[in-house]
């Protein structure tokens, strides 16, 4: 039967007297014999709970937003490393994850040393805070390295660490171009410390990197290609990058990039060239070197252009600044002149009451 049909047929279906009276006291025996549960109900005082709970996360959340955004010496920082990057800890349920916070976290301050450089406000509190920090994210980074190692897994142990030292290189290649050394005499310091950790994880990569040559012809080739891949991931996000900003950046930032583009290419070109396992560890060498170079130019020049914008950022406000000084300079003087004129009329008034 068709839906149609069946509809016409019980259109005119109607319920008798008797048949409402019957359904209706059913419906009445059913409620009685299962009632509402008084329990579910909302008391005043845990409505009152649950509001004030729910206002409370809320609050948080949005302090732990705002404190993503603070520098050393604003009131949210405590938040921001006490709290946040505690609760980010916390959520690295491996070695090889918490090894890549760390390397994220040193980053971070990093970058807040080189804004506090070029608004000139970093001081040597601020200095000590951050290089405590650093060296703090350093230790647990070097522990996690060395579970890695003991535990076998020399390919993740290697491909953290060099993660950590592109981003050391990344912002050593920053303070060189922005000349932030001579901005401000504490950052010369914390220069020399990403310096000497430069200096201390190449000497590891390239142990890690022979470790991992001997172990065996099958790991360094899966190796080879997983790094093959990634090299063309980082150039491609390169050539990304360089086409999105060809308007806005300056010439000098372009040559840079792009000749740091050329390079990750040509060691790309030179490690595709190798095929056999005799020598598949200079085409390891070779890929990683591409992507270390692509990445390092990628933040570097990332990094440069969130700091040129905070520079002239601060040059306009300083600017104002002076215009501001000046209008009230020149205010000033005009009103003190027009006083030095009042008193020199009122004086004369003064004079001629008294010849009278």
């Amino acid at each position: 039967m068709k839906l149609a049909d069946f509809v016409k047929q019980h259109r005119s279906f109607n319920m008798s007297a008797s048949e409402k009276s019957r359904l209706r006291d059913d419906l009445l025996a059913f409620a009685k014999q299962h009632p509402i549960d008084d329990s579910i109900h909302l008391t005043k005082w845990r409505a009152i709970s649950l509001a004030t709970a729910f206002a409370g996360i809320t609050v948080a959340l949005v302090v732990a937003v705002f404190a993503e955004f603070a520098l050393p010496g604003k009131a949210l920082y405590g938040y921001k490393v006490g709290v946040n990057e505690r609760v980010l800890s916390y959520l690295a349920f491996s070695d090889e994850a918490e090894g890549r916070l760390m390397s994220q976290l040193t980053d971070r301050r990093l970058t807040e040393a080189e804004i506090l450089t070029v608004t000139r406000t970093l001081n040597d509190e601020h200095k000590t805070q951050l290089y405590n920090l650093i060296e703090n994210n350093e230790d647990k980074f070097q522990s996690r390295i060395d579970s890695l190692i003991s535990k076998g897994e020399i390919s993740k142990a290697l491909e953290v660490q060099n993660l950590y030292y592109t981003n050391l290189a990344a912002h050593k290649a920053v303070a060189d171009s922005l000349n932030l050394i001579h901005t401000e005499e504490a950052f010369s310091s914390l220069d020399r410390v990403v310096s000497e950790k430069l200096e201390k994880y190449s000497e590891s990569n390239s142990r890690l990197r022979r470790t991992l040559v001997t172990q065996s012809s099958s790991t360094v080739s899966v190796l080879n290609t997983r790094l093959q891949q990634q090299a063309e991931s980082e150039i491609r996000s390169l050539e990304n990058l360089l086409e999105q900003r060809q308007d806005s950046w300056d010439q000098q930032s372009l040559t840079k990039t792009r000749n740091s583009l050329s390079q990750a290419k040509d060691y790309k070109a030179s490690a595709d060239s190798f095929s056999e396992y005799e020598i598949s560890d200079t085409a390891y060498e070779q890929y990683q070197a591409a992507i270390n170079l692509a990445k390092q130019a990628e933040l570097s020049a990332r990094q440069e252009e969130r700091l040129n914008k905070i520079i002239s950022e601060s040059q306009e406000e300083d600017a104002t600044e002076s215009e501001v000084k000046g209008q009230y300079s020149e205010y000033t003087e005009d009103t003190e002149k027009k006083n030095q004129e009042d008193d020199t009329e009122s004086r004369g008034e003064e004079k001629k009451t008294e010849s009278l």
